[in-house]
């Protein structure tokens, strides 16, 4: 092993980030202020989580050093969840426009979340209609809205497997269901 590698595979901790409108991520051992309970981990060249109170809340997700998605941890308690955005809303240099992104990534994996998790997700998202949302995720949501309006067409039956509403194109309206043909009746 040498030692760009073992640099590169080294968790180290941070008091803060800063990530830029593209993506780019930026360290500080400096801490937020009045956030001192949060912190976070750089546990690879493509992993970032943030911690609350010493619990894991948020995972970023990069590519090339920048962070192109994010999560919330599928193991927390929807009362977990809350407080987590209710924090990271408070935290300063663009860790609050991956709050949505995180939600909606979440909401799109249901298999593996906790069903309560699922269920306090949509409210959340309410709460957080203030919050600006990262250029990359809208750019990747339009993205995947797009693939879903191309798949629809062509096969509306597949409207089952969108996970998220987000996941709708914009505008989608599902096709009416075919009417039964009327079956004529004798009258007697």
């Amino acid at each position: 092993m040498n030692a760009r590698t073992l640099r590169a595979t080294r968790a180290r901790w941070f008091g803060s980030v800063q990530i830029s409108r593209d993506g780019r991520v930026r360290f500080s051992a400096l801490t937020f202020k009045s956030l001192g309970h949060v912190a976070i981990w750089e546990k690879g060249p493509d992993s970032v989580d943030v911690l609350v109170g010493g619990l894991q809340v948020l995972l970023l997700f990069l590519a090339r050093g920048r962070v192109v998605s994010a999560c919330f941890v599928y193991t927390l308690s929807p009362i977990e969840l809350r407080e987590a955005v209710k924090t990271l809303r408070g935290v300063p240099g663009g860790l609050a426009s991956w709050i949505v992104p995180a939600l909606e990534w979440t909401q799109s994996t249901p298999t593996m979340v906790r069903p309560d998790l699922i269920r306090a997700i949509p409210e959340v998202l309410e709460s957080c209609q203030d919050l600006p949302v990262a250029e990359i995720w809208r750019r990747r949501r339009r993205q995947v809205q797009q693939e879903w309006a191309e798949c629809l067409r062509a096969d509306p039956e597949r409207l089952s497997e969108i996970r998220a509403a987000w996941m709708l194109p914009e505008g989608y309206k599902p096709p009416l269901p075919a009417r039964n043909n009327p079956v004529s009746r004798r009258r007697r």
